[in-house]
C-alpha cells in the first residue's frame, strides 16, 4: 500500500488515493488543500477523484508553490484546481467562501507553524454543514526523519481545537507508518 520509507516525496510515505477513498471524497465534491507544497500531491489526487464537476482549492503562503501548482494543472488540463494565495494562519485570510468545502485537509502543516487553532479555525470556516476536516500530520514518536519529535502536534490537542472550533470527531486512522489522520465533522 505505502511506498519505501526511504524515499521522502509527498506521495511516498503518504498515499493520498488511499486516504481520500477513505474519508469519502466523490465526483462533483468541493475540496481545499491547506498548505499544499510544492508537489501538491494531495490538490492533483484530488482533481482527479472530483472530476470535472468538482473544485478543489490549493492553498499556500508561498507564491512560487502555487505559480508552479497552476503551470502543472494547465498543463493536465485541470481546470478543476484552483490556487489561492492565503496564510492559513489569519481567520478569513482564505479567499474562499464559508461553508463551501465538502472535504478540507490539512496535511504536514501543523508542525511548520505556531498558530494551529487558527488554522484549524480557518479550516472549519471553509467547511460546509455536514462536511468534514482532515488532519494529517506526523505521528508524535521518533523516526529516522522527519520533524523534530518537538515539533511534532499531539492528536489530542488537534482534538481539543478542532472541537473548540466547532467540529466534532467523526473518525481517526493511521494515514501510513509515520501519519495519523483526524477526520472531524461540522
Amino acid at each position: 500500500m505505502l511506498s519505501s520509507p526511504g524515499i521522502h516525496g509527498g506521495s511516498t510515505l503518504l498515499q493520498p488515493e488511499a486516504v481520500f477513498r477513505k474519508i469519502g471524497v466523490e465526483s462533483g465534491q468541493t475540496i481545499a488543500d491547506l498548505g499544499c507544497g510544492g508537489g501538491a500531491h494531495f490538490a492533483f489526487s484530488a482533481a482527479t477523484l472530483v472530476g470535472s464537476n468538482g473544485t478543489v482549492y490549493a492553498v499556500d503562503v508561498q507564491k512560487n508553490i502555487l505559480l508552479a501548482v497552476k503551470a502543472r494543472a494547465e498543463s493536465l488540463q485541470l481546470a478543476q484546481i484552483h490556487t489561492v494565495h492565503a496564510n492559513v494562519e489569519k481567520l478569513g485570510s482564505t479567499a474562499i467562501d464559508d461553508g463551501t468545502c465538502d472535504h478540507v485537509i490539512i496535511v504536514n502543516v501543523l508542525f511548520q507553524n505556531k498558530n494551529h487553532e487558527a488554522i484549524i479555525r480557518e479550516a472549519t470556516r471553509l467547511v460546509k454543514k455536514e462536511g468534514y476536516l482532515t488532519v494529517i500530520d506526523w505521528k508524535k514518536t521518533a523516526s529516522a526523519f522527519g520533524p523534530p519529535q518537538e515539533l511534532r502536534t499531539d492528536p489530542a490537542t488537534i482534538t481539543q481545537q478542532a472541537t473548540a472550533a466547532g467540529l466534532r470527531f467523526f473518525d481517526e486512522f493511521d494515514a501510513g507508518p509515520y501519519h495519523y489522520a483526524i477526520v472531524f465533522k461540522k
